[in-house]
């Protein structure tokens, strides 16, 4: 799955998403405006996955990985005999807690080594969003990786493009430290199916805003044609009965 020949590499940093494809030596910049991601906080996502994909769609490729930039990367070495392992609350999750991204948009790894573990996280929605503007371009994700991780492949400037070949090509290295931990074809299809209910739901909302629209419309064209009606009666009631005189005394 990794390293094939047609692979390249969509490295995240906080207000850029660089594409670099190292077989046609393609490094290629997007620049993200505060309007679409603001400290690593998603503003518009529509717009977002729009941009992102137009992006994208200039390069046409089966499958990339996704590089997550340092800065971009909260990370905590814990103990494995950590003496916070005996509390309620694990050192993972208090690391996790601390951290200033919502839960709901929180994505996470940790790494085990033999005397300790490795936590990272950052903002999840942004590496999503990534996937789905990628995927909808034609691309295939096989990997959510953080960066520096990978020997060299970058420096206090950002991605070393020197070094995506090695990175791309380094197999193991992804599969342990991969942020997403399904089958590439899983993803792709969660994707999709998150793609169809937006779309079931705006269809259904549609739906029922015309429904409404009918309803009201029926009722006052009711409320109207009994307003006639009775327009109508009372008009022959005043013409056939006789007028009432006043009495005189």
């Amino acid at each position: 799955m990794f390293g094939e020949k047609n692979s390249a590499a969509i490295y995240l940093e906080r207000n850029s998403i660089v594409f670099a494809d190292p077989e046609k030596q393609i490094l290629e910049t997007l620049s993200l405006e505060s309007e679409l991601i603001n400290h690593l906080e998603i503003k518009n996502t529509e717009k977002f996955v729009q941009v992102v994909k137009t992006f994208l769609e200039q390069f046409p490729k089966e499958s990339a990985v996704i590089f997550l930039s340092k800065p971009i990367i909260f990370e905590r070495e814990i103990e494995n005999d950590n003496k916070e392992a005996t509390d309620a609350i694990s050192p993972v999750e208090k690391f996790l807690s601390m951290v200033p991204i919502a839960k709901s948009k929180l994505g996470s790894k940790v790494l085990v080594n033999d005397n300790s573990s490795l936590c990272l996280a950052t903002n999840g929605e942004y590496y999503q969003l990534v996937f789905k503007s990628a995927e909808l371009s034609g691309i295939k994700i096989s990997a959510v990786v953080p960066a520096f991780l990978f020997n060299g492949l970058e420096d206090a400037n950002g991605l070393v493009a020197e070094m995506v070949h090695d990175a791309l090509n380094d197999s193991d290295r992804i599969t342990t430290t991969n942020f997403i931990d399904k089958k590439a074809g899983s993803i792709v299809s969660e994707a999709k199916s998150e793609l169809e209910i937006e779309e079931k739901e705006t269809s259904v909302e549609t739906s029922r805003s015309k429904t409404k629209t009918i309803v009201l419309t029926i009722v006052l064209i009711a409320l109207l044609s009994f307003s006639l009606i009775f327009s109508y009666v009372n008009g022959l009631f005043d013409k056939f009965l006789p007028a009432k005189t006043a009495d005189i005394t």
